[in-house]
């Protein structure tokens, strides 16, 4: 399924990235430290996600973002080209962010995996 909603986001991303690309890459909204428990933002933990303009890095993998599309402003879908353990995929990622902007939701298969919320780290000063 998550190969077939891929290829779906793959041959409907020309058109969609022509009317709704950000020029700056990923929304500053989406950008940052998320984790499943505020407890464990400074640690290695697997639920542990960092979203940059370009670049998207979870547990083991990380990569360049190669095409994003908005769908308003308040969820985001890119495709990645991802490295980890010696090997490169490329990896489709579907996110929601609360209105106050401090949860994201991973809803990348809704049909058959349970959503994973993560909340917004403490910016490193």
């Amino acid at each position: 399924m998550s190969r077939l909603i891929l290829i779906i986001f793959l041959l409907m991303t020309n058109q969609a990235l022509a009317e709704n690309k950000s020029k700056s890459g990923v929304p500053i909204p989406f950008q940052g430290s998320w984790s499943a428990d505020l407890k464990h933002c400074d640690a290695e933990d697997v639920m542990n996600l960092t979203i940059t303009a370009t670049h998207h890095n979870a547990w083991e993998s990380e990569g360049r973002i190669v095409s994003i599309v908005k769908n308003g402003s308040h969820e985001i879908a890119f495709v990645s080209a991802l490295t980890g353990e010696g090997e490169t995929w490329l990896s489709f990622n579907y996110y929601r962010l609360s209105a106050d902007k401090r949860q994201l939701t991973d809803i990348t298969d809704p049909l058959t995996e349970t959503p994973a919320f993560r909340y917004r780290c403490p910016q490193k000063k």
